[in-house]
């Protein structure tokens, strides 16, 4: 039989593991909320470079390409590479909780975009239904 403190330290180890992996898990459920396109979401998506401007940042804001395509008679002319969608999941996954960890769009019209559909708030939402699941996904992934 294990000592006290030996115990202890191995729920502490458990219990530190479980909480990364439920704010990695909630964090990741709700960027990916924000980020889905209409009707479903409320992400408006007309060439998909908002969207595809998703990113993440830690300790401040993320920062990426700014300017999408123009729309030419040839079609559109991209100004910026398109994201990447296993970028903000990678990211998150590799979050070290002692900093903070931010989740934005790095297109220059994403404020606007954001004050007329409203698809931060909308993706926010459920902030709680995701950190529910994570610690039920916790407890089976961490024993």
């Amino acid at each position: 039989m294990a000592d006290f403190g030996s115990q202890v330290a191995a729920w502490t180890t458990k219990a530190k593991a479980r909480m990364v992996f439920v704010a990695r898990y909630a964090s990741t459920e709700t960027a990916f909320a924000a980020n889905v396109s209409k009707p479903e979401g409320r992400m408006p998506v007309y060439s998909g470079f908002l969207q595809a401007s998703q990113n993440v940042g830690y300790g401040s804001m993320p920062s990426g390409p700014s300017e999408g395509p123009t729309l030419t008679a040839t079609g559109f002319n991209w100004h910026d590479p398109i994201g990447d969608p296993s970028v903000v999941p990678a990211k998150i996954a590799s979050w070290d909780l002692s900093t903070t960890l931010y989740v934005g769009w790095t297109a220059q019209y994403a404020n606007i975009q954001d004050n007329k559909n409203l698809f931060v708030s909308f993706g926010t939402r459920d902030w709680l239904k995701y950190v529910s699941q994570g610690v039920n996904r916790a407890k089976g992934a961490i024993a």
